[in-house]
């Protein structure tokens, strides 16, 4: 009995060692000082100085960053970013050489970003530059050279640079200066500085709402330049050139569709290259009229313009357009990406010509009235993107294309085959699109940018979408 009692306490005495253990690593874990709390295996942390944020922003792991004081960095703390983020809180990131009132020059980078990576700005106000995709010749659409950024709310003080099929959407909060040479879709907020908008060579810059303030003069006092070969859409907001700035000025080779809102300017409401004159554009009369689609549209009599397509493209926009697949309001800006609202006059296109009959039926959004997208979402092929709304001048992203695709066959009634997505960044792709994406891959009516990836978040062009919409109709019967 004694060795029995002894062999017990024994036991009983290693268990009490093992639970004064663990009871020690947990007092040893909920004493870490808060400096290491970024570098825990979490998604979100809050952050209240530079070596929290720093370590935060180095941590593969974290997601969300939220901001909880103003935090000051030098400019060797600019981060280059290869995944997606959002930051909250309403404080400030600043570069201590500056202050917390100048965003510094665009040398004074606070994120590069690129490899496909989204950045949503909620709350934060940062004085320092972002730099959305590499600026690299030719590389549209390679997701290892574009990112996208959403400021809801807050503030980029510096510049905020977009390269070549990389997207900004402004829905509320502040820029000083922005130069696009992707994508960007306003939808409220301000951009006020010296040339507080410059639309460089292949940009699009849609303006639905919010406005747009030059406070410079001379050579640096333009609200909005549009340099050649770019294209600003205006759906309404303001422009206006403070004292001596000039609210708009536009290079010929410029694209400019003024559809309504308001250009004014102290030192004059136009300018172009040369006379100093208003450009030759119509005075909005009010909002622009929806598509009324190509079953109501003329035929175009003469072949499409190519000299803005690729040379890929050639043979397959012709084709679409000669089987009346391309709106005539398509058939232009090839390379430009694609908006929602343009995605699914293609659509539309296709089903009225596949099946003989024109839809009837409408579905009701709150921000849109476009005949096209109405008909998209009672067929049920586009549902919006919640609380009633479409985001009809939105960018279209390919995982969002491959949705609409697959979707129109299965209205058509040929829906395609499943089939597994193989591409390397299949984690990368909502869960809503993985089927729709391993079906396009499958058809071969979509497939990827290179080195086996799919980019499910870039951006689509109109001579992308015209070309996978000719491959659906040729694989329908």
């Amino acid at each position: 009995m004694s060795i029995q009692k002894t062999a017990k306490k024994s036991i009983k005495t290693a268990y009490m060692a093992i639970i004064c253990v663990l009871l020690a690593c947990v007092f040893v874990i909920s004493s870490a000082p808060a400096g290491n709390t970024a570098h825990a295996n979490t998604t979100s942390v809050t952050v209240s100085n530079a070596q929290q944020l720093t370590a935060a922003l180095d941590n593969p792991a974290v997601s969300v960053i939220t901001l909880t004081a103003d935090i000051g960095i030098s400019p060797q703390a600019a981060r280059t970013f290869r995944r997606d983020l959002t930051l909250l809180g309403n404080h400030m990131i600043y570069h201590t050489i500056h202050g917390r009132t100048d965003g510094g020059s665009i040398a004074h980078v606070f994120l590069s970003l690129y490899d496909g990576v989204r950045l949503v700005i909620d709350g934060p106000r940062i004085y320092g530059s972002i730099v959305v995709g590499r600026y690299v010749p030719g590389a549209a659409n390679v997701p290892q050279h574009i990112a996208e950024v959403v400021l809801e709310n807050g503030a980029v003080m510096g510049y905020l640079n977009s390269a070549f099929g990389s997207t900004v959407t402004i829905n509320n909060g502040n820029v000083r200066r922005h130069w696009i040479n992707g994508t960007t879709v306003m939808n409220g907020g301000t951009i006020v500085g010296a040339d507080a908008v410059i639309v460089s060579a292949g940009g699009h810059f849609t303006m639905n709402s919010g406005s747009i303030r030059a406070t410079g003069s001379g050579v640096n006092g333009y609200g909005v330049q549009l340099l050649p070969d770019s294209v600003f859409i205006m759906n309404g907001g303001s422009i206006h050139g403070d004292t001596a700035g000039v609210a708009f000025r536009s290079h010929y080779a410029g694209g400019f569709e003024w559809n309504a809102g308001t250009i004014t300017g102290g030192g004059g409401a136009f300018s172009n290259h040369t006379t100093n004159q208003r450009p030759s554009f119509p005075t909005p009369t009010g909002p622009r009229q929806p598509n009324q689609g190509p079953s109501q549209e003329q035929p175009p009599t003469t072949a499409p313009n190519l000299s803005t397509a690729s040379n890929w493209a050639h043979d397959g926009i012709n084709n679409a357009v000669a089987v009346g697949l391309v709106p005539q309001s398509l058939q232009n800006h090839f390379t430009n990406n694609i908006t929602r609202s343009e995605f699914t006059a293609l659509a539309v296109a296709l089903y009225e010509t596949v099946t003989g009959t024109e839809i009837t039926g409408r579905m009701q959004f709150n921000d849109t009235t476009d005949i096209n997208v109405q008909k998209m979402g009672y067929l049920g092929v586009v549902s919006g993107v919640g609380d009633g709304n479409f985001a009809p001048n939105s960018g279209l992203t390919r995982e969002q294309a491959a949705v609409m695709l697959a979707r129109l066959a299965d209205v058509i009634g040929q829906p395609l085959p499943p089939s597994a997505s193989t591409f390397v960044d299949n984690a990368q792709m909502s869960s809503w699109a993985v089927i729709a994406v391993g079906q396009m891959q499958a058809t071969g009516i979509m497939g990827g940018v290179g080195d086996n990836r799919f980019s499910p978040r870039g951006s689509y062009t109109r001579e992308q979408s015209i070309v996978t919409i000719l491959r659906l109709f040729d694989l329908l019967d």
